[in-house]
């Protein structure tokens, strides 16, 4: 079971936790060691094409070489639940919400998934026909992939014997969870979860909760090589095919340095709690799906299997105002997504934050799936040539409920939106909003104080991009949109008035911070960089001069390797909820620096050709604006981020192959001998 901790208790240094195992064949995929959770686990949406051309759906996955599972559910429709394997071909399909026994794919029935292959980076659907797994571009679908890997996820099939037999599975650990079904009958899809223990099990296509049968498991415990099923129909009926898909549990091998977990098979006890007091689950990593279900309570509806993933929504919020964006399937339902409380996820695993008899029933015991996000720990790095995975830039297009209104061909963790009045709109559609995966619809001024505001306007539900429904003049918003990795990380935390180090996940040293309230009209944005100096800051929403402000982040460094400190003032780490936006230095893709002014032309030396530049004076007592270039606008076109300003144009600066030219003497930019700091991106 999972340590439930005090929700305001920091957990130790972020990915320490896990434990060992032991080594085994490689039968079941490759050794987990090193491997990247973006190589083994995704998460993938797309939407139809209405039996045109294949959705695009390269996810990164290797089944062609490595094997694995993909399941389907339709978003917005109501139908079911699709899994298909390597281990049984394209061909053969298993509906997951019903007892169904496996079926043969019929090219004229469009009810059947139809894939045409696996792929060496995930698998194409059949083009040019009409099924539900491409009905047309309104159907939003959601794919869920598993890769044949070491410690993590493995494929096992057998013949039922009628009485208990060893099944060997090529895991490498003790798994934390098993789903078996019968191919050949029709009979329940049925699990084994670590929490429950060797008598227990549970049916995935019903509420029910755990039963007790010395014909589940034969009351003995899995091993890193082998695991046992009784007598019972479900898992062993004499004559009978199975398959059984197996979970791994904490073992700490994966990710750059092959010492991080990245799932987790837990449990925890609901305390009907709401807020801060709700129960905790450290996993030592932030999640990005997560599957809850109850363990000892039955309800025809509430005891259903929620899933729940970070790319659907699973936005971090203290209250009622982002309850219904926690986007929930149930495994057991052909439903539609629908929106629910679910779990708030954080930099140290997730807490749940509400009452709902489905995640938190007060005595009820709940068992959960975790897998991790891909974060600077167990993320793939990207690396000089990789910058237009990370960052881009989209000059919005249409509303249009389907698709994506800016897209950048990633999926998009958080962007901040540059508009230029003079091409029409004023008021709120001249600010400089951002947004973030974590928040959802809530978005905040970067040149105001102002908190949060609600709102149907930001989606980060794409994998190409995020969608702006707000009705305006799309074509004047350009957004510049960054994903989370090594060089840039977002974090929620909830200020204390006590001094406290947040974790974050970027596993390296950021360089440059700022720090929202999200909920007080009153706080600035507070900005930290690495050449301002010990205990002072800038206000980002205004062109004051730099200050000294120990009690925002602290006198001396604010950063190690795995966390931030903020102090004790109230724009910081105050009685309110936080959004702290996190950057880093990484060659090639992007750099946090600073440089001096000259009375002529001069060039920045960056290691790349930018795409970004954004700058401010710091020189001690001179007030100026935070000046900001993009190629999006046109290298030619100067924004200020701290004001709802019309752009100018000013060629003031030329990107290089390598750098950036500064026209000289320019107070915002380039003044003889004062000094400036700087973000770049490739």
């Amino acid at each position: 079971m999972k340590d439930i901790i005090p929700a305001k208790k920091q957990s130790p240094i972020l990915g320490l936790t896990g434990m060992g195992g032991g080594v085994g064949s490689n039968l079941g995929g490759s050794a987990g060691s090193g491997e990247y959770i973006d190589d083994i686990f995704s998460t993938y949406l797309y939407n139809g094409t209405g039996g045109g051309a294949s959705p695009n759906t390269d996810n990164g996955i290797d089944f062609a070489g490595e094997g694995g599972m993909v399941w389907f559910k339709p978003r917005t429709e109501s139908y079911d639940h699709w899994i298909l394997d390597t281990v049984r071909t394209k061909s053969k399909f298993l509906v997951g919400n019903t007892a169904n026994p496996q079926v043969t794919v019929d090219a004229n029935q469009a009810s059947h998934p139809k894939i045409s292959s696996f792929n060496n980076n995930g698998f194409t659907i059949q083009p040019n026909i009409n099924t539900y797994i491409n009905w047309g571009a309104d159907w939003k679908m959601s794919t869920w992939s598993f890769r044949k890997c070491k410690k993590f996820f493995d494929i096992v099939t057998w013949t039922g014997s009628g009485s208990a037999q060893s099944i060997a599975h090529n895991l490498g650990s003790v798994p934390g969870f098993i789903l078996v079904k019968n191919l050949t009958a029709q009979q329940n899809w049925f699990c084994y979860h670590r929490s429950m223990g060797n008598t227990k099990g549970m049916m995935w296509d019903e509420v029910d909760d755990e039963s007790t049968s010395v014909g589940y498991w034969n009351n003995t415990s899995p091993t890193s090589t082998h695991f046992t099923v009784g007598s019972d129909n479900m898992m062993n009926g004499s004559g009978n095919s199975y398959i059984a898909y197996i979970f791994g549990h904490e073992e700490a091998v994966f990710g750059e340095d092959g010492a991080q977990s990245v799932i987790s098979c837990g449990q925890y006890t609901g305390n009907g709690s709401t807020g801060d007091n709700g129960p905790t689950v450290n996993l030592g990593w932030e999640p990005q799906f997560i599957i809850i279900k109850a363990q000892d309570y039955q309800h025809s509806t509430e005891t259903s299997w929620n899933v729940f993933d970070c790319w659907r929504g699973l936005p971090t919020h203290n209250g009622s105002w982002l309850a219904n964006e926690k986007k929930v399937l149930w495994t057991n339902q052909v439903g539609v997504e629908q929106n629910e409380m679910g779990p708030e996820v954080n930099p140290n695993g997730f807490r749940i934050n509400d009452n709902s008899n489905y995640t938190n029933r007060s005595g009820t015991k709940y068992i959960y799936i975790a897998i991790r996000r891909p974060d600077g720990y167990v993320g793939k790095p990207f690396e000089e040539g990789d910058a237009n995975k990370v960052f881009g830039m989209a000059t919005g297009m249409s509303a249009d409920n389907y698709k994506a209104s800016h897209v950048v061909n990633f999926p998009v963790d958080a962007t901040f939106v540059d508009n230029d009045p003079t091409n029409g709109g004023g008021g709120w559609e001249a600010d400089r909003w951002t947004r973030n995966r974590l928040t959802q619809n809530r978005c905040t001024k970067l040149n105001s104080t102002d908190g949060e505001t609600s709102g149907g306007w930001s989606y980060f539900d794409y994998q190409d991009g995020w969608l702006n429904r707000q009705s305006m003049s799309y074509p004047n918003w350009t957004s510049n949109c960054f994903r989370r990795h090594k060089g840039f990380d977002v974090v929620m935390y909830r200020g204390t008035g006590s001094q406290q180090w947040i974790n974050h996940t970027m596993n390296q040293k950021p360089e440059m911070i700022v720090v929202k309230a999200r909920d007080w009209g009153s706080g600035a944005w507070t900005f930290y960089h690495k050449d301002l100096g010990s205990g002072n800051i800038l206000r980002m929403n205004t062109t004051d001069p730099v200050m000294n402000d120990p009690v925002g982040f602290g006198a001396g460094d604010p950063f190690t390797k795995t966390q931030f400190r903020v102090n004790t003032d109230g724009h910081t780490n105050g009685a309110y909820d936080y959004v702290a936006y996190l950057w880093s230095s990484i060659a090639g893709v992007s750099k946090v620096g600073t440089y001096t002014g000259s009375n002529s032309s001069q060039t920045i030396s960056l290691g790349f050709q930018p795409r970004m530049f954004l700058c401010k004076l710091i020189t001690s007592g001179t007030n100026e604006y935070w000046v900001h270039f993009n190629s999006e606008r046109g290298w030619n076109k100067l924004l200020m981020l701290n004001n709802a300003n019309p752009q100018t144009t000013n060629a003031w600066v030329t990107p290089t192959a390598s750098g950036i030219t500064l026209v000289g003497d320019i107070l915002s930019l380039s003044r003889e001998n004062y000094t400036y700091i700087y973000y770049a991106h490739a």
